[in-house]
């Protein structure tokens, strides 16, 4: 099941690779998990590093954890 989601990226704390498959609508195995506010996101974006970055364009506060 897909569906939209409008999220402030100003309320984004926190964004890590992975992500349990269980917390969230993610297609792929190869995810991103937003923390915002007080809730968790699982996403998939089909470039990570073109969307991280973009985040922190926007917002240089958002702490990025990888798994490396």
């Amino acid at each position: 099941v897909f569906y939209k989601k409008t999220i402030d990226i100003q309320s984004i704390r926190k964004v890590s690779e992975g992500g349990a498959a269980y917390k969230g609508p993610a297609p792929s195995l190869d995810r991103l998990e937003m923390v915002y506010n007080r809730e968790r996101l699982v996403i998939s974006p089909a470039n990570k590093k073109a969307f991280t970055e973009a985040l922190l364009a926007l917002n240089p506060l958002i702490e990025l954890k990888s798994k490396r």
